[in-house]
């Protein structure tokens, strides 16, 4: 077997890999497979959550019945919240939120940050505190939804917020639960193997890259980069978000899904796909697209392990487009080089 057929039989290994990889750790962080529930909060209940709720912000009109809670303000501007504190359950590394959100004739007033609310926000012990918005509606709409999320080691406390963020309208409230979960520990050490089998396999795609490459510390520099980029933590990945946000008057859609950070990630890709392009001329460019479609799927995947990420669809086609971008430009640029030089 010549030198080719054992690189390629080596290739399609890997990708035989990420695809056992990708599936086992779908599998294995699904809520029921990772955790076990350890407590539960119910701030939506009559007439123990009108004793515990807490106005946060402005002064919004707040009732309470059977069917839940209602957020409503006739004046669009500023924060109107609502919000319950609770302390988390001993040993939970995580929280489960769930229930079902109603908007009524949310209005927008041109504001494209405006929206009714559902959002958590852990304090630390020291007071400082990081948030993560739930859900978001506009107009009149209506949605169920279920999100876990990685609690911080320094939490010292969770705040539940039903809010309207430069609106008016109303914000209708049911069902709306928190469940406090601990991590199994077989899942705890299937997770360690985990990351230790994916690790492998990168530098294994990292080392089939490097082969024959022109300049293969430059490559690894870029993959390296572009990992690290993908899977920082939430709180470093929305700093960086705000800041770029302040920087620019224009913002990105993020109604399609698109965000400062999804078009960074498909820049990256851009970068990595026409280095690639650039240092492996031997390789064939759907071969190199195949490499980097599992690459951004797998970053997408191994986001669900990193505190404050989650997967998103949107970002892995972004990532994936932007690599074939990359490749693709290089090629043509390539081509048409070729083309005058033999004319």
């Amino acid at each position: 077997m010549g030198f080719r057929k054992v690189v390629m039989a080596g290739r399609w290994s890997v990708h035989l890999l990420f695809v056992v990889l990708i599936i086992a750790s779908l599998i294995l962080t699904s809520t029921s497979v990772r955790y076990v529930v350890k407590g539960v909060f119910i701030p939506v209940a009559v007439p123990a959550a009108e004793e515990g709720a807490t106005v946060l912000a402005g002064a919004p009109v707040v009732a309470f019945g059977a069917a839940g809670l209602s957020l409503s303000a006739l004046n669009p501007a500023g924060i109107k919240a609502l919000g319950w504190s609770a302390r988390p359950s001993a040993g939970a590394v995580a929280f489960r939120v769930h229930g079902s959100v109603r908007a009524v004739g949310v209005s927008l007033r041109d504001d494209p940050k405006g929206a009714a609310q559902i959002a958590v926000l852990q304090i630390k012990n020291e007071g400082r505190s990081s948030s993560k918005v739930l859900l978001a509606l506009s107009g009149s709409a209506a949605a169920d939804f279920e999100e876990v999320i990685l609690l911080r080691p320094d939490a010292g406390s969770v705040v539940l917020m039903a809010r309207l963020v430069r609106v008016s309208g109303e914000l209708l409230v049911k069902n709306l639960r928190l469940e406090w979960l601990a991590e199994r520990e077989s899942a705890l050490w299937a997770s360690r193997g985990l990351m230790l089998v994916w690790g492998l396999v990168l530098i294994l795609l990292a080392r089939s890259w490097a082969m024959r490459a022109r300049s293969p510390a430059g490559l690894l520099v870029a993959l390296i980069v572009v990992l690290w980029g993908v899977l920082m933590p939430g709180d470093v990945k929305n700093g960086l978000d705000r800041w770029v946000c302040e920087m620019f008057a224009w913002q990105p859609d993020d109604s399609i899904g698109v965000s400062w950070s999804s078009l960074t990630h498909g820049a990256m890709f851009f970068v990595l796909g026409g280095i690639l392009a650039v240092v492996r001329p031997d390789q064939r460019g759907p071969l190199l697209l195949i490499d980097l479609l599992f690459l951004a799927v797998s970053t997408e995947v191994l986001q669900l392990f990193v505190e404050g990420r989650k997967a998103d669809v949107a970002d892995g086609a972004i990532d994936f487009l932007g690599a074939l971008i990359g490749i693709g430009l290089v090629r043509l640029v390539r081509r048409v080089g070729n083309q005058l030089e033999y004319e």
